[in-house]
This record gives structure tokens, C-alpha cells and sequence, in this order.
């Protein structure tokens, strides 16, 4: 009946165990993974996200951030300049507060979508010949 009532209302679905706190804690892992871990259903799990406003499951994101940090922790171990190592630093410290970001407000998530751009105007131009598209001339 209070789940009926929390719909009625208009608050967002949400599976017990899967708040946003519990479920934002298994980011760094994939999915399935995620789902196992908190000993629930993927579809489930992907439900829960969407009611935060998550469409998509932020692993990979995460996965880059892994791979900043490590790069920026290498090139502070192995810096020669007080410059290269402050570099370093500003990007260990912008990698953490962008991981933080992440886990404290889902919204950016979803707004940190890198769209695929066209393809060169030479690969169109081939898969215009290729298919006929062309306008070259024709058999005779």
C-alpha cells in the first residue's frame, strides 16, 4: 500500500536495496557484476537507474577516469619539474573531483554524452560510389 501511495505521488519507483546511495557505490564495476552484488536482476538494476535519471551505466566512464588517474600518478612518480609535477597534480586532483561528481549528482552523467561525429566527407563520398549513389556514369 506505500508503495502504491509513493507512486500515486508521483516519487520515483525504486526496488528495496536499490537507493541511489547502495547503487552508486557499485559504479566501477560492470553491470552485471553490480546486479550480483547487490543481489538483484540487471533489468531491475537498470530500472533503478533510470528513476535517478541514469540511462546509461556509468562503468566505462568510470574505467577512463581509472586510466587518468593512473597515467597522472605515473608522471608525478617519474617528474623532473616542479611544472610537470604540478600538472600531474591538477589532473589527479580534476580526475577526482569529475569521480565525485559523478557519485553525487546522477544528472551529470547523463549530460556527459559524447555523440558520434559524421564521417569524413571522403568515406561519404565511397560509400556513395560504392552504392550507386554516385552519379558517375553507367554501363553502355
Amino acid at each position: 500500500a506505500a508503495a502504491a501511495a509513493a507512486r500515486a505521488a508521483g516519487a520515483p519507483e525504486c526496488p528495496p536495496g536499490l537507493e541511489y546511495a547502495n547503487v552508486s557505490r557499485y559504479f566501477d564495476m560492470k553491470i552485471g557484476d553490480a546486479a550480483i552484488a547487490l543481489n538483484t536482476f540487471t533489468p531491475l538494476l537498470k530500472r533503478a537507474c533510470r528513476s535517478y535519471g541514469i540511462q546509461r551505466w556509468p562503468y566505462r566512464k568510470f574505467r577512463a577516469l581509472d586510466r587518468m588517474r593512473e597515467d597522472a600518478e605515473n608522471q608525478l612518480a617519474f617528474a623532473r619539474s616542479g611544472r610537470e609535477r604540478d600538472k600531474a597534480r591538477a589532473v589527479l586532483e580534476r580526475v577526482r573531483r569529475t569521480r565525485e561528481d559523478f557519485i553525487n549528482n546522477p544528472q551529470t552523467l547523463s549530460g556527459n554524452v559524447v555523440r558520434r561525429r559524421p564521417p569524413p566527407r571522403y568515406v561519404q563520398e565511397c560509400v556513395a560510389e560504392v552504392t550507386g549513389g554516385g552519379g558517375g556514369g553507367g554501363g553502355g
